[in-house]
């Protein structure tokens, strides 16, 4: 199902966190980085080994621009290597990036949503700008009072219909 909103929401980029144990299966990750790496025009931001803003958990940042998600999401679809990965917008609105307008490859891990800032946030692409033409707030408050409870429950046993991403950000 698509939802109609009456504001364009303009996307800057993506990230994926790809989430590992830094004991166990930091390698992993870090061969899974390199490949895509290898193949795609990404930056990736670094290991995290401790816990970052709402990621209660290790992960390394892989930062890309709207024309790679073609290309990167699906290889990270079949060459995860087991691991769980987060993919979400950059849009002007933080929390719905984490949550509403987010994917999940494998098990979601649940966020700390409240640790996100009301509005834009996250490194964008290189060579992007928050001042992009045409960018509008995704619209009212981050954690309305139906989000709120959405969020505390769990924002993160929502897989999103890979079609709605797409669409919201065409």
């Amino acid at each position: 199902m698509i939802e109609k909103t009456t504001q364009s929401v303009a996307n800057l980029g993506y990230h994926a966190h790809i989430y590992y144990d830094p004991t166990r299966t930091r390698a992993v990750a870090e061969r899974v980085c390199a490949a895509i790496g290898e193949k795609f025009r990404v930056e990736i931001d670094g290991f995290r080994d401790t816990p970052v803003g709402p990621h209660p958990i290790a992960n390394v940042l892989v930062i890309f621009k709207p024309e790679q998600f073609e290309h990167v999401v699906p290889y990270l679809m079949l060459n995860r290597a087991g691991l769980d990965v987060l993919v979400h917008p950059l849009t002007n609105d933080a929390v719905e990036d984490h949550s509403s307008y987010a994917i999940w490859l494998g098990n979601p891990v649940e966020l700390k949503l409240h640790t996100l800032p009301r509005g834009r946030g996250g490194r964008l692409p290189s060579g992007v700008s928050a001042q992009a033409p045409g960018l509008t707030p995704a619209g009212g408050s981050a954690l309305t009072p139906a989000r709120k409870g959405l969020a505390g429950s769990r924002a993160l046993g929502l897989r999103h219909d890979f079609g709605r991403a797409i669409a919201a950000f065409a």
